[in-house]
């Protein structure tokens, strides 16, 4: 029994849901394949699709015996216009407050408040050109920072941060294998199925020949037994 092979439909033939099967005709069943849309993917003899995909105006009305008859010119036109969604990941919490300019090497700096600056003189003596007048005194300032009770200090801050747990690649696969994979499964399925089918078909066509040959067998000791009679001479039918 086959199962539907529409993206994302997972109707099947045991569930209840009618199948059909794509036409052998080359354009309806290139229209089929087109309709259905799926990447790099060819019907095979044992491809189906449910009733669900189709119009309601895509069926014979008012058949006598109820049958859900397809009409020649049918095409699948109803799918689903989106994928269904997927569980979205939560995000991450942020490991610990928010950074601070100069967090980024995990440390934070403090500085005590800059008092006055002091000055250094330097004095210098020129002497004289003409050796007899006072060596002239020549002054240079050079600014220091002035040094405060309070020094500099650096602390170092180290932030834990919640590190997820590393996921072996072997255990992932990507979407395409994974994809390719679902749909091989459902191919081999669906052949599995049909084949159950065919032989349920062929069994119980067996069936009816054999009966059929009882039948013809019983039918042809009859005649002959009419023929003896006759060359007996007796005419009478034997009772």
């Amino acid at each position: 029994m086959p199962g539907c092979c529409v993206p994302f439909c997972s109707n099947h033939s045991r569930n209840g849901w009618r199948l059909y099967r794509f036409p052998r005709e080359p354009n309806r069943r290139l229209q089929w394949t087109a309709n259905v849309n799926r990447d790099q993917w060819q019907p095979s003899y044992a491809s189906s699709v449910c009733e669900i995909h189709f119009l309601e105006e895509s069926f014979e009305q008012h058949r006598a015996d109820g049958w859900r008859k397809l009409k020649p010119n049918a095409v699948p036109t109803l799918f689903p216009r989106n994928k269904p969604a997927r569980g979205r990941k939560s995000p991450k919490l942020a490991a610990g407050a928010a950074a601070t300019p100069g967090a980024n090497d995990g440390s934070v700096s403090t500085e005590a408040p800059e008092g006055f600056a002091s000055t250094e003189v330097e004095v210098h003596m020129l002497p004289s050109s003409n050796g007899n007048d006072p060596p002239t005194r020549v002054s240079r300032a050079k600014a220091r920072p002035a040094r405060t009770r309070r020094t500099t200090r650096r602390r170092t801050v180290t932030q834990k941060r919640d590190v997820p747990n590393a996921v072996p690649s072997k255990s992932l696969c990507s979407k395409s294998s994974c994809v390719e994979s679902r749909e091989k499964l459902a191919d081999m399925t669906r052949i599995h199925d049909e084949l159950v089918e065919a032989y349920a078909v062929a069994n119980s066509t067996v069936n009816a020949l054999r009966s059929r040959v009882d039948e013809l067998e019983s039918t042809v000791e009859i005649l002959r037994q009419h023929l003896r009679h006759r060359e007996s001479g007796d005419l009478q039918p034997p009772s």
